[in-house]
């Protein structure tokens, strides 16, 4: 072989593996923005449901925590529906902080399955356990500042909430 036909054959060989280079930097990318999307939609349910978050960052909060066992069964669905989409991320592509983002995701997915399994075996009216979740009620209903007729209609629409407190009573 001549010093052309080298030449040649090893710059077919180095545009080869810079295409097969940047196909696995396009693919690293997609998984990686995959991640970043279910990551993202998952914190944004979470900002949703949770009064705590919610009065945190200072969102609006127009209803009161659902203790019912239909929420319950709401949550581990949405939870199913979680699962089903990390399960289709192609972990062992993935570099270790997706995974790992991934894996804790899962893991608190799996809890809220397993929390609607056993929900009657909770008791959400305690000293322990309403106290938290009542205290955060309270924040929200205190912290109410009323500069239009809109805060007031939102401030009685929380605090009639009728589903709210045939929830509390049948518990009790």
């Amino acid at each position: 072989m001549t010093y052309k036909e080298n030449f040649f054959h090893l710059l077919i060989l180095l545009i080869a593996l810079g295409c097969q280079s940047v196909g696995q930097a396009q693919d690293t990318a997609r998984l990686k923005a995959q991640v970043k999307e279910i990551a993202d939609a998952d914190w944004q349910q979470t900002l949703e449901q949770n009064i705590f978050l919610r009065l945190k960052y200072g969102l609006p909060i127009r209803t009161l925590p659902d203790l019912s066992p239909e929420q319950a069964g709401k949550d581990a669905d949405y939870a199913r529906s979680l699962i089903r989409k990390i399960d289709a991320v192609p972990q062992q592509k993935l570099d270790h902080e997706d995974a790992l983002t991934l894996d804790i995701l899962r893991w608190q997915a799996q809890n809220a399955v397993e929390a609607q399994k056993h929900y009657w075996l909770a008791f959400p009216i305690t000293p322990y356990v309403a106290g938290q979740s009542l205290n955060f009620v309270h924040q929200v209903l205190a912290s109410r500042r009323f500069k239009t007729a809109d805060d007031l209609a939102n401030y009685l629409e929380l605090t009639d909430n009728t589903d709210l407190k045939k929830e509390l009573y049948k518990s009790i």
